[in-house]
């Protein structure tokens, strides 16, 4: 079970509570029995300096059998308050004279007597449900024993001022008790439990996005630091959740201006596409190992050959007339330098055909691979027989180059020709 810091303190203050308890008992509860019996000894020496006062002139009515002068003097004794009863005894420890409260016999009975030489026996017992204190002592002439003389003297004040005492005692440890539960609850409260409780509450609302709460500093104390630290805490994570939601918002707008750029490009893709496959004359770009990497629809029309079946290939096999241009793709590869060739033969048997061809090397943006690239742009010019017989290819007048070239070693998403 989940217990509060009241519970805890409270339960602090209880076994502290316990622990001056223990304290207070171990050290009082000897205390107190030393004072009763300290107060025992009192009465003890009370009653024997009373009977020795009256010893000698007991002991000639006791001799003489004087009984009314012995009632007359135990009745004078009797005066002693917390006496109960005075009683003498003769020699054989027979009832000579009573003078009480208590007239059983049976209670008055001399069971012991002080043994010689001590001439006193003292001893605690109840008489009537009361603690008493039993005083005996023998009555001697000329150091013979004629009698005794007993008394019982009551406990009960001496038992009513220790329960008093203790009933103070323990008064005093409840109103400590009750004192450290209100006077410290009171305290730790304000101090400790009220600031600590704002804490958390302040904790609960920024989990729940309540960023930069304060809260106000009541004390320089420990509490005092600890407020401090929060609200600075606070500050920082409040300052650093708006530089966060700022450097997203940042993101967000460059993803989005990034998405919009690639649109654009893909745009600019499919625009430059159309443009090479509108083209009329052959354009192919490779690269500086000779694959092929665009291939128009002009050079799909004039060889047949799909894009999908030559991109990727080599162009010399592709195209084997290539072959005898490879030395003049590789100087150009590295002289980055353009050249040209007019009235090149590409084709012979019954229709042969001549054209110009320009290799260019292409612009560092030019090309999707890594690697040096070329683009072949030809323009095959034919002519036919009418009759039907072998004739020459009569080449048109080159205006400008048929075939173009290009070259290039940086990458690029599409070949585009420098102009």
């Amino acid at each position: 079970m989940k217990q509060t810091l009241r519970q805890k303190v409270n339960a602090a203050i209880l076994i502290s509570f316990l622990l001056i308890a223990v304290i207070f008992i171990v050290i009082q509860l000897p205390y107190h029995q030393r004072s009763m019996e300290s107060a025992v000894r009192q009465n003890e020496r009370l009653l024997k300096s009373m009977v020795e006062r009256d010893q000698d002139l007991l002991a000639n009515e006791i001799y003489e059998d004087r009984k009314r002068a012995i009632v007359i003097r135990l009745a004078q004794m009797s005066q002693v308050e917390g006496i109960l009863n005075i009683v003498v005894y003769d020699s054989a420890g027979r009832i000579l004279v009573v003078h009480g409260r208590n007239s059983d016999p049976s209670d008055l009975s001399l069971e012991n007597t002080p043994k010689p030489p001590a001439n006193t026996f003292i001893h605690q017992g109840r008489l009537g449900g009361n603690r008493t204190l039993i005083y005996i002592q023998a009555i001697e002439i000329i150091n013979e024993r004629i009698g005794f003389i007993r008394i019982d003297y009551s406990l009960a004040e001496i038992e009513r001022q220790q329960e008093l005492s203790y009933w103070i005692f323990g008064g005093l440890l409840g109103s400590i008790l009750v004192i450290m539960l209100v006077l410290l609850n009171y305290i730790l409260s304000k101090v400790v439990i009220h600031p600590i409780t704002f804490l958390r509450e302040a904790m609960l609302r920024m989990k729940t996005g309540a960023l930069g709460d304060q809260i106000e500093v009541q004390s320089t104390d420990e509490i005092g630091d600890l407020t401090t630290t929060f609200n600075q805490m606070s500050t920082d994570l409040a300052l650093s959740y708006r530089q966060i939601e700022a450097q997203n918002q940042n993101l967000r707008e460059s993803e989005k201006r990034l998405s919009e750029e690639r649109e654009q490009m893909a745009m600019m893709r499919i625009y430059l596409k159309n443009i090479i496959d509108s083209m009329p004359s052959m354009l192919i770009s490779i690269n500086i190992e000779g694959i092929i990497l665009e291939w128009n629809e002009a050079a799909s029309r004039t060889t047949g050959i799909p894009p999908i079946k030559a991109i990727g290939r080599e162009i010399w096999e592709v195209m084997p007339i290539m072959e005898k241009y490879r030395d003049s793709i590789n100087t150009i590869y590295s002289s980055r330098t353009p050249m040209e060739f007019h009235r090149e033969i590409i084709s012979s048997g019954e229709n042969e055909a001549f054209q110009n061809i320009a290799l260019f090397p292409l612009s560092p943006t030019a090309c999707r691979e890594s690697s040096s690239g070329w683009m072949i742009s030809p323009n095959l010019k034919k002519k036919s027989s009418s009759s039907g017989m072998p004739k020459k290819w009569k080449p048109s007048e080159p205006s400008r180059a048929d075939w173009l070239m290009t070259s290039t070693t940086s990458s690029a998403e599409s070949p585009v020709p420098s102009p």
